[in-house]
């Protein structure tokens, strides 16, 4: 149900706090009985989670029995922000994927015209077109055009709400030419970098594994950045898999965190 992902980023240019987010998977489970909810928001306070990403099929967004606009409400008194997680391994194509996922963003638009003090704070946008087999590979970046399309149709309707908006994105993505990364960059105020690590189990201690998550984190943030100096880049969040680091994950995440807290971007 949980997924860790660690938002080392300030909220705000000029602010020094970093933002630890928890992905929520099948976030409906948390809308009937209050042991679940209970469960996420004692998980939130031990962790120190400051924010949650919420996925949720759009019945239960346009459903107005209460237990969402409850749910929010606790987060909300608990200092926790949540976003609305939407997903997407086609909305790149346009046409009725993408209406698809411009319907369930309108749904959570009229929950928070219906729900001013339980109302979702963002939106975090999982689109993923990496996934489709004709966008694998290294350097294939084919589909940013209409993953750029796909952004900006999200933020004219969530921005002007006051929404604020957060994108993952893969490696591959911020290892295009300069322009390819100025246009990703320029395209949301926020983006999450996901760093999984997709290889084989190999025989690493936890402190083997930390080095090589420094090295790789600070590289990708510099990769990112380099020679591009506009105003208006996004900030960039890393995020990790719970899959990927079992028992160790609050480890690593600590060491994202003295690697790259003090990063300006």
């Amino acid at each position: 149900l949980f997924s860790a992902s660690n938002a080392v980023v300030p909220q705000t240019h000029g602010d020094t706090r970093l933002v630890h987010g928890l992905r929520v998977w099948r976030a409906e489970t948390l809308l009937h009985g209050s042991q679940a909810a209970r469960t996420l928001l004692d998980f939130c306070h031990a962790q120190s989670i400051s924010e949650v990403y919420l996925s949720l099929p759009v019945e239960a967004i346009r459903r107005d029995d209460k237990t969402l606009a409850h749910l929010l409400g606790q987060l909300r008194e608990a200092n926790v922000r949540t976003e609305a997680l939407v997903s997407s391994t086609t909305a790149d194509l346009g046409g009725k994927a993408r209406a698809k996922l411009i319907d369930q963003v309108r749904a959570i638009l009229r929950y928070d015209e219906l729900h001013a003090e339980e109302r979702f704070d963002g939106l975090h946008i999982d689109v993923e077109p990496e996934e489709r087999r004709e966008n694998k590979g290294d350097g294939n970046l084919q589909y940013l055009p209409g993953l750029l399309d796909t952004y900006h149709d999200i933020r004219v309707l969530a921005e002007p709400r006051g929404l604020t908006l957060n994108a993952d994105v893969q490696e591959k993505l911020l290892k295009g030419n300069p322009q390819e990364r100025r246009l990703l960059l320029l395209s949301l105020p926020r983006l999450t970098l996901l760093l999984y690590d997709t290889r084989p189990p190999r025989n690493q201690d936890a402190s083997e594994r930390a080095a090589e998550l420094r090295d790789r984190s600070q590289k990708m943030l510099a990769l990112a950045y380099q020679g591009l100096t506009e105003p208006g880049l996004a900030r960039l969040a890393l995020a990790l898999r719970t899959a990927d680091y079992g028992r160790v994950l609050p480890q690593m995440l600590v060491e994202l965190d003295a690697a790259n807290g003090a990063n300006p971007h």
